[in-house]
């Protein structure tokens, strides 16, 4: 009985494909190895799985911005299909590629519900749709902080008034620090 791990008559295949001539001359690396590739099909899958692994393992890294991952995410996805182009007509529906992007981002509870009740699973633009909020809701901007618990705090001076700050639409003036003698 045969226990190669390869097909059975492979040798048998090759010869009866290319003259020993032609296997022994300056081609004939180059003939085997397109031969065992188109046999054994091992080159392209091993590319396929090692480029959705690298994909499927794409996080977001502790204090990575935002807009920097999601460009990650990108050229990650970018390679995968470009790896699947050997295979016509394959897409992978945008929803799935939007909802890995949420899970991937490690958004707060409160972003990610935040996030979801914003983007509609079911329009075409679903993966554009998913970014923008993404960014809306995680990215920090000049006057804008956001934490990775979900706290947004937008401050400003009032208008006219050099020491009253407007944060979500309320006014706070800072306190006066009590002189040591006050104590």
């Amino acid at each position: 009985s045969n226990k190669s791990k390869f097909k059975v008559g492979l040798a048998d295949k090759l010869l009866e494909l290319h003259s020993v001539e032609d296997l022994v001359g300056e081609k004939g690396i180059d003939l085997v190895q397109e031969f065992l590739e188109k046999e054994l099909g091992k080159k392209k899958i091993d590319k396929l799985l090692e480029t959705w692994k690298t994909f499927e393992y794409t996080q977001r890294k502790f204090g990575e911005d935002v807009t920097i991952f999601i460009s990650r995410f990108e050229m990650e996805y970018a390679r995968v299909k470009a790896a699947w182009a050997f295979k016509p007509g394959y897409k992978m529906p945008e929803a799935i590629i939007a909802s890995m992007l949420l899970m991937r981002v490690k958004a707060s509870e409160t972003q990610e519900m935040i996030i979801r009740s914003k983007v509609d699973l079911e329009k075409d633009s679903v993966f554009d749709n998913m970014v923008e909020e993404i960014k809306n809701a995680m990215s920090s901007g000049c006057s804008k902080r956001q934490g990775d618990h979900g706290l947004a705090l937008e401050a400003t001076l009032k208008d006219g008034e050099a020491s009253v700050f407007l944060i979500n639409g309320e006014e706070y003036e800072p306190r006066k620090k009590k002189s040591f003698s006050e104590r």
